[in-house]
């Protein structure tokens, strides 16, 4: 969710795609965790980051990357903002 944008919601995801090497028969007990920014507010920037994403196996980190941006959102109207201040008051 961003907060006083003219949307909602923002998507987020990689720049570029993801491969990594791991051993032979450990695909299931590879994991993925995803950290992101407790509040966004708009504006957002398409590619600007607001987390990342850690894959590991075990205690092994095989690969981290920012999450960002993947469209730009603009900042909401007047009405839109007072909104969620007071939504935000209350978080």
């Amino acid at each position: 969710m961003i907060w006083k944008g003219e949307k909602k919601k923002l998507p987020l995801g990689l720049m570029s795609d993801l491969y990594i090497t791991i051993p032979r028969g450990q695909y299931k007990n590879l994991n993925a965790e995803m950290d992101l920014h407790k509040r966004i507010i708009a504006p957002a920037d398409r590619g600007q980051p607001f987390g990342s994403v850690k894959v590991t196996l075990g205690d092994r980190v095989y690969a981290e990357q920012p999450l960002v941006s993947l469209e730009p959102v603009a900042p909401g109207g007047f009405v839109s903002k007072v909104v969620d201040d007071v939504k935000l008051m209350f978080e």
